[in-house]
């Protein structure tokens, strides 16, 4: 359901149950005096990407690991971590990056969670959104270049068989742009 729903609904969620006036807060802190740390900031941003995000590199995983074959593992004859490194990990490491770029994209492209639970905390969406209609003054083309700049960097790293050996366009930070 998670997956189904549009992010602003399960940042909602998690606001209305442990905010600053949430269900949870106010039970722990009315019945027991415990105070509950804050959702809102970078923790509030990945508690909500980690349970809306999970799953689907779970869902993954797990058809993965039950297409396996037993006798894989039971024929070489290593038991326990061994078995994990030897055998499970490189049969499943396609199937976890691939479950790991979807969750980049995914969450390089919420732009709901950080705008309601970040609380300007600031994340590349959020840049955008801010130049594009801004309530001060609108850049609208620095908005796009930012946006172009980024997408030529993703692109290029994944797409271009001819980068330089041991340089990653992913290295430099994106935010030198921005003047950050």
């Amino acid at each position: 359901m998670a997956t189904m729903s549009a992010p602003f609904v399960g940042a909602y969620a998690w606001i209305m149950l442990l905010g600053r006036n949430g269900v949870i807060t106010n039970f722990l802190s009315g019945l027991f005096g415990i105070t509950m740390p804050d959702i809102y900031g970078f923790n509030g941003i990945m508690l909500v990407f980690v349970t809306q995000l999970f799953p689907l590199v779970f869902l993954y995983v797990q058809g993965a690991m039950s297409k396996m074959d037993a006798s894989l593992m039971e024929n070489l004859g290593c038991t326990g971590f061994k078995r994990f490194f030897t055998v499970v990990l490189p049969l499943i490491s396609p199937t976890v990056l691939a479950g790991a770029l979807l969750v980049f994209v995914r969450a390089m492209s919420d732009f709901g969670t950080p705008m309601l639970i970040g609380e300007g905390y600031r994340t590349f969406t959020v840049i955008l959104y801010n130049e594009f209609v801004g309530e001060v003054s609108q850049n609208k083309g620095f908005a796009s270049a930012i946006g172009f700049a980024y997408g030529q960097r993703f692109q290029r790293g994944l797409l271009d068989p001819e980068a330089p050996e041991g340089e990653s366009p992913f290295d430099h930070n994106i935010w030198v742009i921005c003047g950050e």
